[in-house]
C-alpha cells in the first residue's frame, strides 16, 4: 500500500511539474524527502517545496491533522515550525557575528526559521533565514528595499 501510494505521489509530482533534482549542489532531493516524510509516519502530502534553505512539506500526522513540516535538505530531519527553537535570539546574533555579518537587526522567530536583517562582509544589506537548531545560514538574499 505504501508503495503504491509513494508511486502515486511521485507520479502526480512529476505531472504538477516539480524538479527531480537536489536543491542547489548537494542535499536530498524529492524523492529522499518523500521517503523521510513517510518513514516518519506522515501520509497524504500534498505539497513539497525548496524554500530559504529548507524542504517544505504539507502532509497529515498520525491523527490525521493536516500538519506543516520543515525538512534539512543535508540530513532529512523533520523539523515541526511549531516547536520552541533550540537557539535564542542572542544566541543567532552572536552565530552572525562571529560569521563576520555587522548591523544585526529585526531577529525573530517565524514558520520554523530564524529570520534576521544584517549586512554581509560585502557590505550588502541581506534578509538571512537561519537554521533554528543550529544557527546555520539557509539563506541570504540581498535586500532590495
Amino acid at each position: 500500500m505504501n508503495i503504491i501510494r509513494s508511486t502515486t505521489l511521485t507520479l502526480g509530482l512529476i505531472a504538477a511539474g516539480f524538479a527531480f533534482a537536489q536543491p542547489g549542489s548537494a542535499g536530498l532531493g524529492t524523492t529522499e524527502i518523500l521517503q523521510r516524510v513517510e518513514q516518519a509516519g506522515f501520509t497524504d502530502v500534498r505539497d513539497l517545496e525548496f524554500d530559504d534553505g529548507l524542504w517544505e512539506v504539507k502532509a497529515r500526522d498520525r491523527d490525521g491533522r493536516r500538519v506543516e513540516l520543515l525538512v534539512d535538505p543535508a540530513t532529512g530531519e523533520i523539523i515541526d515550525p511549531r516547536s520552541t527553537p533550540a537557539l535564542g535570539a542572542a544566541d543567532i546574533r552572536s552565530r552572525l557575528e562571529a560569521q563576520g555579518y555587522t548591523a544585526i537587526r529585526d531577529v525573530e522567530y517565524d514558520d520554523g526559521r530564524w529570520e534576521a536583517e544584517a549586512v554581509n562582509a560585502a557590505g550588502q544589506a541581506v534578509d538571512l533565514k537561519l537554521d533554528p537548531r543550529d544557527g546555520r545560514v539557509l539563506s541570504e538574499k540581498v535586500d532590495n528595499d
